[in-house]
């Protein structure tokens, strides 16, 4: 990742198809004048935002420092060992940790003076040496500030088997969940678990005259929990509260210098009821997660969703943000203005919601080289930039629309929701990147007047946002797992992918465990990445049929239905059939609104809008994602036994009066 400034180098791929690279040699206003690295004495002017649009086309890539070498190594942390993981996020927290304290010289007597502070917040009882603080530190600096310079070349090196037997790790695994448990044991009362287990297992083998399992060492157990992420072991031993209060705290009255050096992220559940924007079906309130800048005050990025805020909505929001949003405009002709705000954001503040402490987005943000920290807890006054923001949308923007409901019943006076009318959601999409473009970015703020738009170029005339290719941002945004290569491919989720070209890998590699990338909202193909040339290969799924269009929340949803019509035991026809059968009833949901629109389960319309991702980047109504069923696809309901849909509420309300500004509805 990098920025369109002096020095940087670019390979860009002309209209025509021919490839160029250039390094910016200067710059005139929002002109960047290029020098030719293939041909000596040309130069070429290209407009700033042409290679905003180059990069997100993907035309446009960074050279890196090392050339074409860096390329072929793993773009992901999830590539490696989880103990080499552990080792390579430790060494990150340390560096970043000395910076966050303004350590000056990267010397012996500044980092002995700074050291101990660091290791304290890390809860690590032994802190590497200043010498290998500083090697770390080299390597940060030589890979561009990327936590790619601390990764573990153990890639490089010879034999890689396990010493440890597979029955062993299992046992070991037991240990230390024990250990990381609310007992509080001691590494001894640890290391005695594992001699019981280990005793029991080899009883049995001994008695069918099975060659025993070898019993570890005290130390290797040791060492095993000293390496255990100290955030999982204090979590796991005390309590998420207390571990979330021991990391990450912010420091009050923090300043900012420039643009995206912190950004402030947080959900809220819209006070708005809204609408299917084509049947009229009151779908309930939408949840909104917004990004704000500090500095400028500038929204960066928002999402807007049914869906409960979890990894998925981060992943969706943190494309939103980092993304050039050029083609917003293309989007919605209507707006007057661009929206300027995008890059990578050197340091995210989130609330201390659980959706925010997941490995998943840790390797994300390490992968961006993103840093985060947590709102201090009982202290909801060190957020209040994007609750002020939150409280515009709400005084700014929904107080004008009709629907809107109230968080206090003594605000409501005469008003009643049920009894006005509701927006269609697609309106409520555009209507809101309106707001956003065209009057909050352009107007001063009540926060010394600062106009968003205004203060944004100012900063990031002098000091661009970093840039990510979208090549390799859809590999990082990715759910990563780790199964067994096996004849057939990989399963996830009971669902099976293979190709040729995984087929192949296999026969060199043999049945090995094989590290891969999931789409959460694309189940269609998986990402396996191949340790022999260090890339990734895409695989399709088998069945394209039942995987196309696939979400992870509606295969689960498939399978928890599948499993309680089969009583567990259940096949992917049995999955295939509860998809059709979950489909036929959302259908009939919206038949009996079209047929007698006075009153609607509403808990089953948010359920089913969440089923359908009704959501401001996938589809704006349930008809939208549901399949044209003729009497052969039809499903008998006396396939599947009538259960309740998951999570499906029968709570009704009362909708006699709506007035629909949908029409027909």
């Amino acid at each position: 990742m990098s920025r369109l400034i002096e020095g940087t180098k670019l390979r860009y791929q002309a209209m025509d198809g021919d490839q160029h690279e250039y390094v910016i040699a200067s710059r005139d206003n929002d002109t960047l004048i290029l020098e030719s690295l293939l041909v000596e004495g040309r130069v070429t002017r290209f407009l700033r935002s042409e290679l905003q649009a180059a990069l997100a086309k993907g035309r446009l890539e960074f050279i890196s420092a090392s050339g074409d070498e860096e390329k072929k190594l793993a773009d992901d942390l999830m590539v490696f060992s989880e103990e080499e993981r552990n080792k390579t996020l430790r060494k990150f927290r340390y560096v970043t940790g000395l910076i966050d304290r303004g350590i000056e010289y990267w010397s012996p007597q500044y980092i002995e003076d700074l050291l101990p502070a660091v290791a304290s917040a890390l809860d690590d009882p032994k802190p590497p040496s200043w010498r290998t603080v500083c090697r770390w530190h080299s390597a940060y600096v030589k890979a561009g500030y990327s936590i790619r310079g601390l990764y573990s070349l153990t890639y490089k090196q010879g034999n890689r088997n396990k010493r440890i037997k597979e029955e062993v790790e299992v046992c070991i695994k037991k240990a230390l969940d024990f250990y990381c448990s609310e007992l509080r044991p001691t590494k001894k009362a640890a290391y005695e678990r594992l001699e019981n287990e280990l005793e029991a297992i080899n009883g049995l083998r001994r008695s069918k005259n099975i060659d025993t399992l070898p019993v570890p060492s005290y130390r290797t157990l040791v060492t095993r929990i000293d390496n255990l992420a100290p955030f999982e072991e204090k979590a796991g031993r005390y309590g998420k509260h207390k571990a979330r209060i021991a990391y990450n705290p912010i420091a009050e009255g923090g300043k900012t210098s420039r643009v995206m050096e912190r950004v402030c992220v947080d959900h809220t559940k819209l006070d708005l009821f809204v609408v299917d924007s084509e049947t009229g079906m009151p779908l309930g309130r939408p949840w909104l997660t917004l990004a704000v800048d500090e500095y400028s005050r500038s929204i960066v990025g928002f999402y807007i969703t049914f869906r409960d805020p979890d990894f998925i909505v981060l992943i969706k929001l943190i494309r939103n943000i980092v993304q050039e949003k050029g083609s917003v405009k293309d989007d919605y002709p209507f707006l007057e203005n661009e929206w300027l705000c995008y890059g990578v954001p050197e340091l995210f503040i989130f609330d201390n919601g659980k959706e925010f402490w997941c490995n998943d987005l840790e390797i994300v943000l390490a992968e961006l080289n993103i840093q985060y920290a947590f709102n201090p807890v009982q202290h909801p006054w060190f957020k209040g930039k994007v609750e002020r923001k939150f409280g515009a949308i709400n005084a700014e923007l929904l107080s004008k629309m009709q629907g809107k409901t109230f968080a206090s019943l003594a605000e409501r006076d005469d008003y009643n929701p049920k009894n006005n009318a509701v927006i269609r959601f697609s309106t409520l999409i555009e209507i809101f990147h309106k707001w956003v473009i065209d009057e909050y970015q352009i107007s001063p703020t009540t926060e010394k007047g600062i106009i968003p738009n205004v203060q944004w170029n100012a900063s990031a005339d002098e000091f661009p946002p970093r840039l990510e290719q979208p090549d390799r941002l859809n590999i990082i945004l990715g759910r990563t797992e780790e199964s067994k290569l096996r004849r057939g491919g990989i399963y996830y989720k009971k669902l099976r992918y293979d190709s040729e070209e995984l087929a192949s890998y296999r026969a060199k590699v043999g049945d090995v465990k094989a590290c891969y990338k999931v789409d959460p909202d694309d189940l269609s193909s998986i990402y396996v990445f191949n340790q022999l040339v260090h890339q990734y290969i895409k695989v399709p799924a088998v069945d394209q049929s039942y995987t196309q269009g696939l979400n992870e929340v509606q295969h689960d949803i498939h399978r928890t239905y599948a499993k309680n019509t089969t009583e567990g035991n259940y096949k992917h026809e049995d999955v295939v059939r509860a998809r059709l059968e979950i489909q036929r009833r959302i259908q009939e949901e919206i038949d009996v609104w079209t047929e007698n629109p006075k009153k609607v389960a509403i808990g089953a319309s948010s359920a089913a809008a969440k089923y359908c991702d009704v959501s401001q980047d996938a589809s704006s109504s349930l008809s939208e994602v549901l399949p044209r069923m003729d009497q052969s696809e039809a499903i008998s309901p006396s396939l599947v036994a009538e259960k309740p849909l998951p999570d499906f509420e029968d709570d009704e309300l009362d909708t006699s009066g709506w007035r629909s500004n949908v029409p027909n509805a």
